[in-house]
């Protein structure tokens, strides 16, 4: 059984006719199993999209004047990066990404920061996203049932699982780490069984989205949300807008801030959706599958974002949830409503049915949340794997078990996301979320460095590579054009996250 027995090598005969090998692979114990459309659904679930739910939200809090749906716009920015796993994968076909690509081309200690970087933050986000899961899940979806059917006990347990407080944490904490420890569950029982979960995860993601859809169409638009505001949560929009003038009136729009919200937040949505190169050891046809999974699983994102983004500003407002936003950035509008206001949680403001509130609300939030816990260690484990593989930490992490999972490498990533919800719950963490994105793109310009110099310095991998690799415009490799590209848009998001 082989990892990816790919073998690139030349014979430079000497007076004996000895040979030298350029890039040997032995075995490893992971097989290929996923098919080219499951490394797709894996890089367009990976990240989860219901991150829009709560971002279209959140990034009007920390960049004051961005402009709804045009932040979705941005995601154009990382084609050149996604293009870049495309062709470095082509070139180099085994699991370990960024890893394998930046140290066979500039130096392994580069190779591992670049890999590192990415791998600590996906591991990081399945911690965060746990205690996501239970506050913005299954809190939200006690409180919203209740509110809407003045039900006191569905309620109360809403408001106390809906926001984390240091009297409820260890309560957050026990049900979180549930969440969590079944998700590595799953992962441990093998690769075939992650895809089936990944497949699942896609048909909640859409099925949320058309229910969303159908409920925001249905709303009859902002007037009537906002009436529906005041009946669920039984204050006045008035008491609202006053507060509003009270801090000084919304913002007005802002170019800046469109353009730093979309690197910053819109981008952070597709943080993972690359991992599917770095399992690209276990991906059958890998020249279908990276050009399928990498740019396909990008334009996914795009209609997804557009389609999510402009179908929210009809059925609650662009000004219903800029307001909310605002008071949010003084930690108003979760007093208000006693949850932080994510748009899933919204959902009760347009219909009162149960069913709807819960697939197009909190509900599907906590099942696709729970899919990017998976989806957001699945890959990173195969890089610790990779770690350990070539002695970078102890071998024994390497070791393979029957039904094909690096299990050992399972357990050390569920140990380190486990320490981080820990961290997250009993900390404020959280409020420094938008700097994994900071971490990502220094991992990502190394790849884009890597990109640019790949056809100099390996030129030896470079011109056995497969032609569209190799391909050139005016004179120049795409490859090394596309690394230009790609390290001015890391360069630029890193400066977006540090001007909230």
């Amino acid at each position: 059984m082989l990892e990816a027995r790919w073998i690139l090598a030349t014979q430079e005969k000497d007076g004996q006719g000895a040979g030298k090998e350029l890039f040997v692979r032995r075995a490893s114990g992971l097989t290929r199993t996923v098919s080219p459309w499951s490394a797709l659904v894996y890089a367009f679930v990976c990240p989860t999209m219901t991150f829009a739910f709560l971002y279209y939200f959140q990034e009007q809090t920390l960049y004051l004047g961005a402009h709804g749906w045009v932040t979705s716009l941005l995601i154009f920015a990382l084609f050149p990066i996604a293009a870049i796993y495309v062709f470095m994968s082509l070139s180099m076909p085994r699991s370990g990404g960024e890893y394998i690509y930046a140290s066979r081309t500039l130096n392994p200690l580069l190779g591992f920061v670049a890999c590192w970087t990415l791998t600590i933050v996906g591991i990081n986000w399945s911690g965060l996203l746990s205690q996501w899961a239970v506050n913005w899940g299954l809190g939200n979806l006690f409180l919203a049932e209740g509110v809407s059917h003045d039900n006191q006990t569905l309620t109360d347990w809403g408001k106390y699982l809906s926001i984390t407080t240091p009297d409820n944490r260890w309560v957050i904490w026990v049900i979180a780490s549930v969440v969590l420890l079944s998700a590595f569950y799953v992962m441990s029982r093998g690769t075939k069984v992650v895809m089936r979960a990944m497949w699942a995860v896609l048909v909640v993601q859409w099925v949320m989205l058309i229910a969303f859809i159908g409920i925001c169409l249905a709303s009859g638009g902002e007037g009537n949300t906002i009436s529906g505001f005041e009946a669920v949560q039984r204050m006045s929009w008035a008491d609202v807008t006053s507060a509003v003038k009270e801090l000084g009136g919304i913002p007005g729009f802002s170019v800046a801030a469109t353009i730093w919200a979309g690197l910053a937040f819109v981008n952070l949505s597709t943080l993972g959706s690359t991992y599917a190169a770095n399992i690209s050891g276990e991906i059958k046809k890998i020249n279908v599958a990276m050009p399928l999974s990498q740019l396909g699983a990008m334009v996914l994102f795009v209609v997804y974002w557009i389609i999510f983004s402009k179908v929210a500003d009809y059925g609650l407002g662009e000004e219903t949830i800029r307001t909310l936003a605002y008071l949010e950035t003084q930690g108003q509008a979760s007093a208000m409503i006693n949850t932080y206001p994510t748009i899933s949680y919204m959902v009760v403001w347009m219909t009162q049915n149960w069913f709807l509130v819960a697939i197009a609300g909190p509900l599907g939030f906590l099942a696709a949340t729970w899919g990017g816990i998976l989806g957001l260690s699945f890959g990173p484990v195969r890089n610790l794997f990779a770690f350990a593989f070539d002695g970078l930490i102890p071998s024994w992490f390497s070791k393979v078990s029957r039904n094909g999972s690096p299990n050992r490498a399972v357990l050390l990533a569920g140990v380190i996301a486990w320490l981080i919800l820990t961290v997250s719950v009993f900390t404020t963490w959280y409020s420094y979320i938008t700097y994994t994105v900071t971490i990502w793109m220094v991992g990502w310009f190394i790849l884009s460095i890597a990109a640019v110099l790949f056809p100099y310095i390996r030129k030896d991998i470079f011109e056995k590579s497969p032609s569209l690799v190799q391909a050139k415009l005016l004179g120049i490799p795409v490859i090394t054009i596309l690394g230009v590209l790609g390290a001015c848009v890391s360069a630029l998001t890193v400066y977006a996250t540090f001007v909230t």
